[in-house]
């Protein structure tokens, strides 16, 4: 199995430990169900994950440090649940083109590393408790010459290529 897809699936229920048997897994896309869970510190099994799309779920916790060394993810899309805590480690997940880590209840502030992120095009995560972008992340939006064209952040920020929301 390469992927899975489910949109709108009212899957309910947690995320079964059984995910991490799935070692070829490229594309892991369960949004908009209703998964009460914590994102299982095995996810460090899926290696070949490109794609991981849980948002508008019931997810809880913390992210797993597990989960920043999947080095092969290009899009992580964790919008809308009740995740929370730091992101730090983030900036390891060095070939992220999209991010979106709005309306969960992270908190401590964006890391400055991740204007490391060099394929990064799209950084959401207004409604959180991370703050602005940190001005390092300004360099590589695309008014800068870099590949950033979306970031949307709290406030302040002072590059947010929308305008921060009001907290």
């Amino acid at each position: 199995l390469t992927f899975t897809l489910s949109e709108n699936n009212n899957m309910e229920g947690t995320i079964p430990s059984e995910i991490s048997s799935l070692i070829y897994l490229e594309i892991w896309a369960m949004e908009q169900g209703r998964l009460r869970s914590t994102i299982p510190s095995t996810i460090s099994s899926l290696a070949n994950l490109l794609l991981l799309d849980l948002d508008f779920n019931l997810l809880t916790g913390t992210l797993p440090s597990e989960l920043f060394t999947l080095t092969n993810l290009r899009q992580l899309d964790l919008n809308n649940n009740t995740l929370s805590g730091p992101i730090d480690g983030i900036e390891n997940l060095v070939n992220l083109q999209f991010l979106q880590l709005h309306q969960n209840r992270f908190t401590g502030t964006i890391p400055t590393a991740m204007d490391q992120l060099l394929d990064l095009n799209t950084f959401t995560s207004y409604d959180t408790k991370l703050g602005g972008a940190p001005d390092s992340l300004c360099k590589n939006t695309a008014i800068n010459g870099g590949q950033l064209k979306v970031l949307t952040t709290e406030c302040p920020c002072t590059c947010c290529t929308n305008s921060c929301p009001a907290g």
